[in-house]
């Protein structure tokens, strides 16, 4: 595959990320650098040969980057039938955001209200960033993110969606709680079967006005004597 090779460079903010192992970071970097115009079209054999690994490795390692929301993966058909031409590869615009604005490698906090990249959401307790990488909204506001729970988050936006994921974690901050409250909303979103944001609000309206305020029995009392006037 043909490249302009000059070296490879990983930002900061992939080199220190811990929800990456080391063999991520390499594998990412590589893509990288293949990824141009066509994406990159390198195959599973290549890598393996590559990193001297085997293939399945190399599919885990895949599997796993798609997952934190690194890289896509497109397959592309031969014209008029169902037989895989090749895999294109590419790494996602959040990544090059990475690259190109080179966040400091320990700056969790909001980068500043004019920036238009980033929506900032408050209430009355905490501050928090809206992106669009679950893995990156649990570290820019829950802090170090452990290997579990990575391993949970990418559970559930293989279940839900990244979308559903956030708006968790968002409303576990809004409540001043942690992931395992986020990870009990999307547990009963997952049993509701909830798949968008839509149907969270059109269940809640639900809800609201299904809701019927229990009276007292002194409100009873109270109605049947206006009655009998």
């Amino acid at each position: 595959m043909d490249r302009a090779f000059k070296g490879v460079w990983i930002p900061k903010e992939i080199w220190l990320d811990k929800t990456l192992g080391w063999s991520e970071k390499l594998l990412l970097v590589e893509i990288e650098s293949l990824d141009n115009e066509d994406g990159c079209w390198a195959s599973n054999e290549y890598f393996a040969g590559f990193f001297n690994l085997s293939k399945d490795r190399i599919s885990k390692l895949i599997s796993s980057l798609r997952k934190k929301g690194y890289i896509t993966a497109e397959l592309v058909y031969k014209p008029g039938t169902k037989k895989i031409e090749k895999r294109v590869l590419r790494v996602t615009d959040w990544y090059r955001r990475k690259q190109r604005e080179g966040i400091g490698e320990n700056n969790y906090t909001p980068i500043g209200e004019n920036n238009e990249d980033n929506n900032t959401v408050f209430n009355n307790t905490k501050e928090y960033v809206v992106v669009v990488n679950p893995f990156d909204f649990y570290q820019q506001n829950f802090g170090v993110l452990k290997p579990f729970v990575s391993e949970e988050i990418g559970y559930w936006i293989d279940d839900l969606g990244k979308e559903l994921v956030i708006e968790a974690m968002k409303r576990a901050l809004k409540q001043q709680k942690q992931w395992n409250y986020a990870e009990g909303i999307l547990r009963e979103w997952s049993n509701k079967g909830i798949k968008t944001i839509e149907d969270v609000l059109i269940q809640e309206d639900e809800f609201k006005r299904n809701r019927v305020p229990k009276r007292s029995n002194q409100q009873d009392e109270f109605s049947k004597y206006l009655e009998g006037l």
